[in-house]
């Protein structure tokens, strides 16, 4: 990870808490670890909700992982969910992954109980609905050379998407969401 973790830990702390989100999450990733610093559980959670808090979805996927498996906190799969969806809502693969096979295991309700916690990454404007019709259409009208624009259009709603849902995440967490 780092060649001397305990000079990057403290380098870490001093942008950390000047507020530099991949700081905030790389401390709390050695905190957790115990590498250079002492293991601290608490410590390190604290630091993955502040990053998360500022839109990083490594943090929030990394939190739900760990209420996933119980690490470093009381496993909580209402919670896991909670922190994965907005993660996966960015397109990361982890969390997807991850809530992929957390589903199964809660109740339509323990979902619902999840969602309400307020967190929800499902804004945009290049939702599954536009997507299929950019592509219809790009596709019949192929013949007169507009399958190329439909690509381009579908990358760029594609991209606009992900900075939305980072950026609604984040206004949800800074929000006083009282989980962070």
């Amino acid at each position: 990870f780092v060649a001397d973790p305990a000079k990057a830990a403290a380098w870490y702390a001093k942008a950390a808490a000047q507020g530099q989100v991949k700081a905030q999450h790389n401390l709390a990733a050695l905190l957790h670890d115990g590498l250079g610093v002492p293991r601290d559980a608490a410590a390190s959670l604290d630091w993955y909700r502040r990053a998360a808090a500022q839109g990083s979805a490594k943090s929030a996927q990394r939190l739900g992982t760990m209420y996933f498996q119980g690490d470093g906190v009381a496993r909580d799969l209402v919670e896991a969910y909670a922190w994965l969806r907005p993660a996966a809502a960015v397109r990361s693969t982890g969390a997807a992954r991850r809530l992929d096979q957390l589903a199964p295991q809660l109740s339509e309700a323990e979902r619902a109980r999840a969602e309400a916690l307020g967190l929800r990454g499902d804004v945009g404007v290049g939702s599954r609905a536009e997507r299929v019709l950019v592509i219809t259409a790009g596709l019949v009208l192929a013949p007169w050379g507009v399958l190329p624009w439909a690509i381009v259009l579908l990358t760029v709603t594609a991209w606009l998407t992900v900075v939305q849902r980072v950026l609604h995440v984040r206004k949800q967490l800074l929000g006083g969401n009282p989980r962070v």
